[in-house]
């Protein structure tokens, strides 16, 4: 598994607290190129980078080439040419010849609809098989708010191209919880995203994060969150919504139709290793004797370096239940049992926040919504 951040962006969402930069601005010696060149030099850092930790990529595939993906997130990589997705993905065959069973890349609905069929059509050259796209919404006057570069008419454009060419495994993110937005609104999102027919579609609760602009407002009293019962009650809707279409709900906040689950991000939430390659990525291994490593690039655009953590034995078991429990298959019930104690693992199946299917145990859909406190309490 690799993952590759693309630092750039064109502008900063009101939510997002993510890193990432507007090429141009605050690049301190890096701000001196253009545009063009500065993203030549990333292109060139990100497959140096690669070459160089070929050995860890190899070991990150699994010996049955099982958890050979790529995913190209950010940030916002479609505001690349092409040719950086081209250089990518040489550079990865050359170090593990066979072509990732899945390849994404996170695009924004403006940047595919100026471009059209002709990068599209390259990046379909380039081996990505896979498109996520961030939606959001599809009511301008949120779109506005929440400062995205493209509107619900722009969306659809991009949809549009994005199947003319050929996609077949397009995902969509969706944000619930949007101060005002009210049912009426996030039901007409809904439907409306719906109606394109994504294979795959991801839906989050806004969040108010301390270094995003949503944050600091909220700290000066300037926006409110909505209550947990809106909240509740739009996840509901969405749950609803997704199910009557026939997509199946595998992990807390993501859907999809049969056999087009994320095998990337699905590989996440069973802590399989993974390679994070260029500015801020992270990645987690095991070393020879077992021990566990989280480890992060730094915000540098050209030169890498790395901070780590080891974890602990409580670290880990605290990472399986929060990341496995968030899945419709949850965790075989042996080994919840081993990971928690059995008076609480019994307490919560007996009122409903645990419910078994087949050897596994896990936390109903209708508790997706409170899933953290259930874990909490096994924790």
């Amino acid at each position: 598994m690799v993952y590759v951040h693309v630092p750039f962006c064109l502008g900063k969402c009101i939510y997002c607290a993510f890193y990432s930069m507007t090429p141009g601005k605050g690049m301190q010696r890096s701000s001196a190129l253009c545009k063009e060149d500065l993203f030549e030099a990333y292109t060139e850092r990100v497959c140096q980078e690669m070459e160089d930790r070929k050995d860890e990529i190899l070991s990150s595939v699994g010996e049955d080439g099982q958890y050979n993906t790529l995913y190209i997130g950010g940030g916002t990589p479609s505001v690349l040419p092409s040719s950086f997705f081209k250089e990518v993905s040489s550079t990865l065959l050359s170090i593990i010849p066979t072509p990732p069973s899945e390849f994404t890349v996170e695009v924004n609905p403006e940047d595919i609809a100026l471009r059209g069929e002709k990068y599209v059509t390259e990046l379909l050259g380039c081996g990505v098989n896979r498109i996520s796209m961030g939606v959001q919404s599809l009511d301008d006057d949120i779109l506005k708010w929440m400062h995205r570069r493209h509107d619900s008419a722009t969306v659809l454009r991009a949809v549009s191209i994005l199947r003319s060419c050929g996609i077949g495994n397009l995902s969509l993110d969706l944000i619930f919880g949007v101060p005002g937005m009210g049912m009426e609104k996030w039901e007409d999102t809904l439907e409306r995203t719906l109606d394109l027919h994504p294979e795959h579609l991801s839906a989050y609760q806004l969040s108010f994060d301390d270094g995003s602009a949503l944050g600091k407002l909220l700290a000066l009293g300037k926006v409110s969150q909505e209550s947990d019962e809106v909240c509740c009650e739009q996840y509901g809707l969405l749950c609803r919504k997704m199910r009557e279409r026939g997509y199946l709900h595998y992990e807390v906040s993501n859907f999809c139709l049969e056999g087009m689950h994320s095998r990337h991000n699905s590989a996440y939430w069973e802590r399989v290793p993974y390679v994070g390659v260029g500015s801020m990525a992270h990645s987690f291994y095991r070393t020879s004797d077992g021990k566990e490593v989280r480890y992060s690039n730094s915000g540098a655009l050209m030169d890498r370096e790395i901070s780590s953590e080891t974890l602990t034995q409580e670290d880990a078991r605290l990472e399986e239940l929060m990341l496995s429990l968030r899945t419709s298959k949850g965790l075989p019930g042996k080994r919840l049992y081993e990971l928690c104690d059995k008076d609480k693992v019994d307490g919560l199946l007996s009122e409903g926040s645990l419910s078994v299917q087949g050897n596994n145990l896990r936390i109903p859909e209708k508790k997706f919504f409170v899933s953290d406190s259930i874990i909490c309490e096994l924790a």
